[in-house]
């Protein structure tokens, strides 16, 4: 039976790496003992030995170990001092007490002050098995422990940039914007200095941005400059550049100016937008060599993005506003020549009018019409009415000079004619013009004056006059043609801006006061899938996800409440037009009182990639990663959440039922790991089939595993789940083409009326569950009282008989509580003695003579049977 717990216990630890452990142990011959189990059982290890207080002291500052395997009284020192020196230190290392004897309120004490576990120097045939489970069961919290400071480690990043983005997007000033991220990144990093350079189009540093200590430091703004034109050739390729003053392999010229400048490490990022590159953050630490991490310089990566855009959008804000300025100051020319002209034309008493060719329809301005005595509304804008106000003998020729200059006869359109006035005389008019044509290069139109030379005709003043009146004409025409040019100019320079916003990957959207959008970006149907001309005059609330409207309603009653002010990002669910929901994080500024904007500006940006993987983590610390089921930190939470109900109200039922795989390391090792795994995913599946949907089923360790049945009406229900499991199992598993037969041995739990702790009654279960396992194994067995005071009494028992052994051991002339009677053997044939059988008693000092059926199996079991000599 021994050999073969040997031959189990060497399969499990020879895939283990070689273990360093620390032996805490002023008696030799029990190190020896210790490290001869260890052996013999096949565990891989090298160790140290602390036989002393300042040894173990010292061996712990010098070395790292994966276990500390400790006897409880050392000459100068106990357990709790070494595990008081270990926390002292700030280590992390499974301890397992190795003792002689020790009472069972020393054994808990020990537990609860952060002993692993234990075992008897008469027992280390278990210590491999302890060992190993400690070991690995500390793994697997550092693991967790290490994903759980990785996942706060990319929240405090996200953090960090979304912390200097939104320092961005409240102001447009670039300086103020740059001057603001440098100083974040010197608080953060934890950096000597940090700088921004920045280039012009010739590749030369025109402006650079220091934090308030490099400020101060001439020097360091130099090498700045010096190492960053040194690597501009990299940077503009778009790569990090890293730079040791250990670094062997380093340019000379940079090795130079490290010297020089008292620099240790240095990390250069490149700001490099659509592969223009547009300058660089300078990290540099001056008091330590620095190893710089995969997510600082992610972190720096995304920044450097982040600080590119905002570097392009200045530049475009700018070109904006001067674009913005040039026109205001055409308009403001063109408003004064306007009135320019009117002033003119009303000093001058000319009449303008405008011939559309294709409509016939003819502007009068009503300065002509008045000079004919008519008011604006006598007189239609048709080209027909006006014609029959045109003496009968000129009308022949306006027509032949009108063909003759839209057949580019004539350069212009010229001539004398004769008009009626409202009192029935003619007035004589000079009637010019020109052709307009379209964009196409179509003449549509015919543009004139009519000036009245009635006067002119009978008098040299009035030709001269009239002349006069030709000059401001032309004038005006050479007005208008640059007023036209400019307004041409403004709309090609608002086509640009335009193209701007619609090609950025944010969505930008502009509503009224009723939430109704007004404009959204082109970037609508990348994001969400819709077209934006069919959403614009929609209200913003239907997409949204019906339990963030709240958090919506409240940000947009506050942007309205505060005008001119960007409220606090929010984040919430749209509707995509497949059906499914995206992240959003917008920033709502209310523009309502600025007459350029008139509406409610939302500024979003789409983040459902960063959710997923933030739920994703989630699940990943709650759940086992085979099976997916609840891991125990979950199943425990259900569980206290379950007792803690319970406890209020005490009108239902619950249980734990805890199962054992029997014979799963068999299958693991004769079929493989992969096989292992397939079988461990098959029983999980069966497991989850046979629950009702508000039970729970959770995996606890490699072949354990544990269920929790809320709302039941009693035992016979818990009962009734463990058969069907039994009857699940009976059926073969195939698995590669292999037939995998497996059963199970069930503890069952069931809740009375002083339950405890979680932790309590999942023990209760497992108590159950080693019962079943004790009576044969594929059963079930329901927890009592009773099993706990057996395993309390078994290991009472287990005590004394070490206490006894011991006794002997320390003192061999001492009278031995053990006694030898000796029974003969007596021949049937001959009745002759041919023989005596040794029978081993046990007279207790206190609890008088002990049957050999309750001793000798525990001393089978713990291997205490050898030093009892039997």
């Amino acid at each position: 039976m021994v050999e073969r717990k040997n031959i189990e216990y060497q399969k499990i630890l020879k895939s283990s790496k070689e273990l360093n452990l620390l032996i805490v142990e002023d008696v030799m011959e029990d190190l020896a003992l210790i490290v001869r189990t260890l052996k013999s059982n096949g565990v891989e290890f090298t160790y140290n030995v602390a036989d002393s207080k300042l040894k173990y002291q010292k061996l712990l500052q010098d070395n790292l170990y994966d276990a500390i395997l400790s006897d409880y009284y050392l000459a100068d020192f106990d357990i709790f001092e070494v595990l008081k020196l270990l926390q002292k230190l700030g280590q992390e290392v499974p301890v397992i007490l190795i003792t002689d004897d020790l009472p069972e309120e020393k054994t808990f004490e020990c537990l609860k002050a952060g002993v692993n576990n234990y075992v008897f120097k008469d027992r280390l045939l278990s210590l491999s098995i302890i060992l190993e489970r400690a070991t690995a069961e500390f793994r697997a919290k550092q693991e967790q422990q290490s994903a759980i400071i990785k996942l706060q480690q990319q929240a405090q990043q996200e953090a960090i940039i979304n912390r200097i983005v939104q320092g961005m997007r409240n102001t447009l000033l670039l300086d103020e914007v740059l001057q603001n991220t440098v100083e974040q990144l010197h608080e953060i990093l934890q950096v000597s200095h940090c700088v921004i350079v920045r280039l012009d189009y010739q590749k030369n540093i025109n402006l650079c941005h220091l934090d308030d200590i490099t400020v101060e430091c001439d020097n360091q703004v130099s090498f700045c400059y010096d190492v960053h034109q040194y690597y501009l050739e990299i940077l503009a390729r778009g790569k990090q550049v890293k730079i040791s003053k250990f670094d062997t392999t380093i340019d000379s010229e940079v090795k130079n100016l490290i010297d020089q400048f008292q620099v240790i490490s240095v990390l250069i990022t490149p700001l490099l937008y659509q592969d223009t590159y547009q300058g660089g953050i300078i990290l540099d630490q001056c008091d330590r060599e620095r190893e710089w991490t995969e997510d600082e310089r992610s972190l720096l990566t995304s920044i450097a993005d982040h600080c590119a855009i905002a570097i392009h959008q200045a530049e475009l804000y700018q070109q904006a506003q001067i674009e913005i300025a040039e026109r205001k100051r055409v308009e403001e020319h063109l408003r004064k020549s306007q009135e320019r002209y009117a002033l003119a034309i009303e000093a001058s008493q000319v009449g303008i009018w405008e011939w559309d060719l294709q409509t016939n329809v003819i502007y009068l301005d009503p300065i002509l019409k008045a000079m004919l005595g008519y008011e604006d509304w006598e007189v239609r804008n048709m080209i027909d009415d006006w014609h029959q106000l045109v003496h009968p003998e000129d009308l022949e020729q306006i027509m032949a000079a009108k063909n003759a200059h839209l057949a580019g006869l004539t350069p212009k359109y010229e001539i004398e004619h004769r008009v009626q006035h409202k009192d029935g005389s003619y007035r004589w008019f000079f009637c010019c013009g020109i052709a307009i044509q379209n964009e196409e290069g179509i003449t549509n139109k015919m543009m004139g004056t009519n000036t009245d030379i009635t006067q002119y005709k009978y008098t040299e003043e009035t030709v001269i006059a009239s002349k006069q009146q030709l000059v401001a004409m032309m004038t005006l025409i050479r007005n208008i043609t640059e007023c036209k040019q400019a307004q041409q100019a403004l709309r090609n320079h608002e086509v640009r801006f335009h193209a701007l916003i619609e090609n950025a990957n944010d969505l930008i959207l502009i509503i009224d006061a009723e939430g109704i959008s007004r404009y959204i970006s082109p970037s609508l149907i990348r994001v969400l899938g819709y077209k934006p001309e069919k959403a614009v005059g929609q209200g913003i609330f239907d997409l949204i996800h019906i339990d963030d409207l709240s958090l919506i309603t409240q940000t947009f009653h506050k942007a309205i409440e505060n005008p001119g002010i960007s409220q606090q990002p929010i984040e919430y669910r749209v509707k995509h037009r497949n059906g499914s929901w995206c992240f959003f994080e917008s920033v709502v500024t209310n523009l309502l009182h600025d007459p350029a904007v008139e509406g409610i500006i939302v500024n979003s940006h789409d983040i459902t990639q960063r959710k997923l993987i933030e739920e994703q983590l989630k699940h990943d610390a709650l759940h086992d990663p085979l099976t997916h089921l609840p891991n125990r930190t979950l199943f425990m939470d259900r569980l206290e959440q379950t007792i803690k109900y319970w406890e209020r109200r005490k009108n239902f039922s619950f249980a734990v039922l805890f199962i054992d795989l029997d014979r799963f390391k068999v299958v693991n090792d004769s079929l493989g790991h992969s096989i292992g795994n397939q079988l461990i995913i098959a029983i999980a599946e069966q497991l989850t089939a046979l629950l009702s949907p508000g039970d729970t089923v959770a995996r606890l360790g490699a072949d354990e595993f544990v269920i929790l049945l809320e709302y039941i009406s009693g035992i016979s229900d818990a009962t009734y789940i463990a058969n069907h499991i039994h009857e699940q199992l009976t059926s073969p598993i195939i698995l590669e083409g292999n037939e995998v037969f497996i059963t199970a041995s069930i503890g069952i739990a069931l809740n009375s009326t002083n339950i405890g702790s979680a932790e309590n009654f999942l023990r209760d279960a497992e108590i159950a569950m080693q019962s079943a396992k004790n009576i044969g194994r594929g059963c079930y067995q329901i927890f009592c009282t009773s099993m706990h005071t057996q395993i309390l009494k078994r290991l009472k028992l287990e005590n004394n008989l070490q206490s006894a052994l011991k006794f002997i051991k320390n003192q061999p002339t001492a009278q031995s509580q053990f006694v030898l009677n000796y029974q003969p053997i007596v021949s049937l044939a001959t009745n002759n003695i041919i023989g005596f059988e040794a029978l081993v008693r046990w007279q207790h000092p206190e609890l008088g003579l002990i049957s050999p059926v309750e001793f000798i199996p525990v001393a089978e079991e713990t291997g205490l049977i050898i030093p009892l000599g039997l």
